[in-house]
């Protein structure tokens, strides 16, 4: 019994290095230098590799260095907008799913209505649908113009909010 638990112990070790490796590789490759980045791994980026050649291996930098840190946060700002940009969109996402999921769940535990359990089980099987599953619908809905949500009255009469989803392509009222 204590042979096994040794085994499964190392076993563990290391699928744990195997797995932290990148992580720990990437963190130290943070505070090299450009100069060193290029001498070491300056192959790869030039493409002298050929094949059947090792690369240099380095983890620890030579020289402790900032600068790639004072790159992406003060000289060229624009990563900083995009992170908080990005930040401000998952933040407003996050407070909407929450306003909107307590109001549904209120609704569905203290009122009955004709369809409510139909609609309860589309909810949630939507939210366990993956991500990857809406990616190619989201792309027709993208080139078909649906990043337009505005409300546009057709010569027709007809109100569209989702001109671009809506439409047939070649039947006239394409938004292209």
């Amino acid at each position: 019994m204590k042979r096994r638990s040794v085994c499964g112990t190392i076993l563990l070790a290391l699928l744990s290095v195997l797995v932290l490796f990148p992580v720990i590789y990437t963190v130290c490759s943070a505070f090299m230098s450009n100069r060193e980045i290029l001498y070491y791994y300056g192959s790869l980026v030039t493409e002298e590799a050929g094949e059947g050649r090792w690369l240099p291996f380095h983890l620890i930098p030579d020289a402790f260095s900032l600068d790639a840190f004072y790159q992406i946060l003060l000289r060229r700002p624009d990563y900083l907008i995009k992170f908080w940009n990005s930040l401000f969109l998952t933040g407003v996402i996050v407070l909407g799913q929450l306003a909107l999921s307590c109001l549904a769940g209120y609704g569905f535990s203290k009122r009955r209505f004709p369809g409510s359990q139909v609609l309860f089980v589309l909810i949630v099987i939507l939210m366990l649908m993956p991500y990857q599953v809406t990616l190619v619908s989201n792309y027709i809905a993208e080139r078909r113009g649906a990043h337009r949500i505005v409300p546009v009255r057709d010569p027709s009469g007809d109100f569209r909010p989702l001109r671009g989803v809506l439409d047939a392509p070649g039947d006239g009222r394409d938004s292209r």
